[in-house]
Protein backbone atom coordinates (compact mmCIF):
# COMPACT_ATOMS: atom_id res chain seq x y z
CA UNK A 1 0.00 0.00 0.00
CA UNK A 2 1.29 3.45 -0.98
CA UNK A 3 1.41 6.21 1.58
CA UNK A 4 -0.34 9.55 1.06
CA UNK A 5 2.84 11.66 0.72
CA UNK A 6 4.24 9.17 -1.84
CA UNK A 7 1.01 9.39 -3.83
CA UNK A 8 1.24 13.21 -3.73
CA UNK A 9 4.82 13.08 -5.02
CA UNK A 10 3.77 10.87 -7.95
CA UNK A 11 0.84 13.18 -8.74
CA UNK A 12 3.19 16.20 -8.69
CA UNK A 13 5.55 14.47 -11.15
CA UNK A 14 2.65 13.61 -13.47
CA UNK A 15 1.39 17.22 -13.26
CA UNK A 16 4.83 18.51 -14.35
CA UNK A 17 4.63 16.32 -17.45
CA UNK A 18 1.04 17.46 -18.13
CA UNK A 19 2.06 21.11 -17.77
CA UNK A 20 4.94 20.67 -20.23
CA UNK A 21 2.59 19.13 -22.80
CA UNK A 22 -0.09 21.80 -22.22
CA UNK A 23 2.50 24.59 -22.57
CA UNK A 24 3.55 23.12 -25.94
CA UNK A 25 -0.11 22.96 -27.03
CA UNK A 26 -0.64 26.58 -25.93
CA UNK A 27 2.43 27.71 -27.90
CA UNK A 28 1.07 25.92 -30.95
CA UNK A 29 -2.45 27.32 -30.39
CA UNK A 30 -1.08 30.87 -30.17
CA UNK A 31 0.09 30.47 -33.78
CA UNK A 32 -3.39 29.53 -35.02
CA UNK A 33 -5.58 31.89 -37.03
CA UNK A 34 -8.41 31.62 -34.48
CA UNK A 35 -6.18 32.75 -31.59
CA UNK A 36 -4.69 35.56 -33.68
CA UNK A 37 -8.23 36.79 -34.50
CA UNK A 38 -9.18 36.68 -30.81
CA UNK A 39 -5.95 38.51 -29.89
CA UNK A 40 -6.71 41.19 -32.47
CA UNK A 41 -10.20 41.67 -30.97
CA UNK A 42 -8.76 41.79 -27.45
CA UNK A 43 -6.25 44.45 -28.56
CA UNK A 44 -9.08 46.51 -30.06
CA UNK A 45 -11.00 46.24 -26.79
CA UNK A 46 -7.90 47.39 -24.85
CA UNK A 47 -7.54 50.35 -27.22
CA UNK A 48 -11.21 51.24 -26.70
CA UNK A 49 -10.69 51.17 -22.93
CA UNK A 50 -7.76 53.58 -23.33
CA UNK A 51 -9.90 55.90 -25.46
CA UNK A 52 -12.74 55.63 -22.95
CA UNK A 53 -10.39 56.63 -20.13
CA UNK A 54 -9.10 59.61 -22.14
CA UNK A 55 -12.65 60.72 -22.95
CA UNK A 56 -13.68 60.22 -19.33
CA UNK A 57 -10.78 62.40 -18.16
CA UNK A 58 -11.63 65.07 -20.73
CA UNK A 59 -15.30 64.93 -19.73
CA UNK A 60 -14.42 65.29 -16.05
CA UNK A 61 -12.18 68.30 -16.78
CA UNK A 62 -14.83 69.99 -18.91
CA UNK A 63 -17.60 69.25 -16.40
CA UNK A 64 -15.48 70.74 -13.60
CA UNK A 65 -14.82 73.88 -15.66
CA UNK A 66 -18.53 74.21 -16.43
CA UNK A 67 -19.49 73.84 -12.77
CA UNK A 68 -16.84 76.36 -11.73
CA UNK A 69 -18.34 78.85 -14.21
CA UNK A 70 -21.82 78.10 -12.81
CA UNK A 71 -20.59 78.67 -9.22
CA UNK A 72 -19.01 81.98 -10.29
CA UNK A 73 -22.21 83.03 -12.06
CA UNK A 74 -24.37 82.13 -9.07
CA UNK A 75 -22.06 83.85 -6.57
CA UNK A 76 -21.95 87.06 -8.64
CA UNK A 77 -25.73 87.19 -8.70
CA UNK A 78 -26.47 86.25 -5.08
CA UNK A 79 -29.23 88.85 -4.87
CA UNK A 80 -30.90 87.39 -7.96
CA UNK A 81 -34.14 85.49 -7.63
CA UNK A 82 -32.71 82.58 -9.60
CA UNK A 83 -29.53 80.60 -10.35
CA UNK A 84 -28.16 77.79 -12.52
CA UNK A 85 -28.07 74.19 -11.27
CA UNK A 86 -24.83 72.21 -11.40
CA UNK A 87 -24.02 70.28 -14.56
CA UNK A 88 -23.63 66.54 -13.87
CA UNK A 89 -23.55 63.21 -15.69
CA UNK A 90 -27.19 62.57 -14.78
CA UNK A 91 -28.24 66.21 -15.32
CA UNK A 92 -26.81 67.00 -18.77
CA UNK A 93 -28.91 70.11 -19.35
CA UNK A 94 -28.52 73.59 -17.91
CA UNK A 95 -31.42 74.12 -15.58
CA UNK A 96 -32.50 77.19 -13.67
CA UNK A 97 -33.63 77.19 -10.07
CA UNK A 98 -35.50 79.86 -8.17
CA UNK A 99 -34.65 81.18 -4.71
CA UNK A 100 -38.26 80.78 -3.58
CA UNK A 101 -37.63 80.57 0.18
CA UNK A 102 -35.25 83.53 0.28
CA UNK A 103 -37.63 85.57 -1.88
CA UNK A 104 -40.59 84.55 0.26
CA UNK A 105 -38.71 85.62 3.41
CA UNK A 106 -37.80 89.00 1.91
CA UNK A 107 -41.40 89.55 0.80
CA UNK A 108 -42.69 88.50 4.21
CA UNK A 109 -40.36 90.93 6.00
CA UNK A 110 -41.27 93.83 3.72
CA UNK A 111 -44.99 93.03 3.96
CA UNK A 112 -44.83 92.90 7.77
CA UNK A 113 -43.25 96.36 7.87
CA UNK A 114 -45.63 97.75 5.24
CA UNK A 115 -48.67 96.60 7.23
CA UNK A 116 -47.56 98.47 10.35
CA UNK A 117 -49.11 101.78 11.28
CA UNK A 118 -47.34 104.74 9.58
CA UNK A 119 -45.90 105.95 12.90
CA UNK A 120 -44.66 102.44 13.71
CA UNK A 121 -43.06 102.21 10.25
CA UNK A 122 -40.90 105.26 10.95
CA UNK A 123 -40.01 103.92 14.39
CA UNK A 124 -39.22 100.43 13.03
CA UNK A 125 -36.87 101.90 10.41
CA UNK A 126 -34.97 103.71 13.14
CA UNK A 127 -34.85 100.53 15.24
CA UNK A 128 -33.58 98.49 12.29
CA UNK A 129 -30.84 101.04 11.54
CA UNK A 130 -29.85 101.20 15.20
CA UNK A 131 -29.60 97.41 15.54
CA UNK A 132 -27.73 97.08 12.23
CA UNK A 133 -25.20 99.71 13.34
CA UNK A 134 -24.75 98.02 16.72
CA UNK A 135 -24.34 94.51 15.33
CA UNK A 136 -21.91 95.54 12.59
CA UNK A 137 -19.39 97.14 15.02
Amino acid sequence: MIRKFEQEAIVNQIMEGVHERVDKQITKAEKSADFKAIKKLADKVKECYKEKEQISNKLHTMESACNEAIRNYNSMSQEALYGISSFTYSNKELNWFKHDWQTRDRISDKLAIALLEPMAQERIKDIIMSIADEVSK
